[in-house]
């Protein structure tokens, strides 16, 4: 029982530092994953060129020039303007995207509208 007390309050403590240095607007839900998301995967910005969804890929150029691809699956989330939305409404040729990823796998995709 006292591990357990002790797992408890260490969860909310991290969830707790999470959630003040995320954006006040967002749910806790959502601040949990966003917290997850910047412990487990590293994350680029850059333009979106090439879209392939048959093949469940993209293309972003960082402003370095450098030519990323990466795949997505039915887990990876998209949001646009930090809302959530489809892979189409994110995955806009032109967009500039923050992208966190693990491996070659976009994780999340958060485009910014025009």
């Amino acid at each position: 029982m006292k591990n357990r007390v002790l797992s408890t309050t260490t969860m909310i403590g991290a969830v707790s530092a999470c959630v003040f240095l995320s954006v006040p607007a967002m749910s806790i839900e959502a601040v949990a994953h966003e917290c997850s998301i910047r412990a487990e995967s590293e994350q680029i910005t850059g333009t979106i060129v090439k879209t392939d969804f048959k093949s469940n890929s993209f293309t972003v150029q960082t402003s370095e020039d450098k030519t990323l691809e990466f795949s997505i699956d039915e887990d990876t989330k998209y949001f646009v303007n930090d809302k959530e939305a489809t892979k189409e409404e994110a995955l806009q040729r032109g967009s500039m995207a923050t992208i966190h990823y693990e491996g070659k796998k976009a994780t999340r995709v958060n485009a910014q509208s025009a």
